[in-house]
């Protein structure tokens, strides 16, 4: 069978229409599990303030950040945070080119 390459997308060439930090995806994850920011703050050993400048993407994650991160959220590793923000920043350079 025959595959016409123009249909084909590779997720690095796909620049979507303005970039999702990472902590948008955050709070929605803190949302959907029911745990409110003042108790993950604490649970993760993060300042309040801290955490909602990374929920509303004022702040980035770094690798000792997104590891608190994981190790309150079950499932969702250290990794997978770090690949959210350097996708981010990939978005962020190629609209600022575009």
């Amino acid at each position: 069978m025959e595959t016409n390459t123009n249909e084909l997308y590779l997720v690095n060439d796909v620049t979507p229409s303005y970039p999702v930090h990472p902590g948008g995806i955050l709070g929605e994850e803190l949302k959907a599990r029911g745990i409110s920011q003042k108790v993950f703050a604490e649970t993760v050993g993060l300042q309040a303030t801290h955490l909602s400048a990374l929920i509303h993407g004022t702040r980035n994650f770094t690798p000792s950040v997104a590891g608190k991160i994981a190790s309150g959220l079950e499932g969702i590793s250290a990794n997978f945070w770090m690949k959210l923000q350097k996708q981010y920043n990939v978005d962020v350079r190629r609209k600022r080119v575009d």
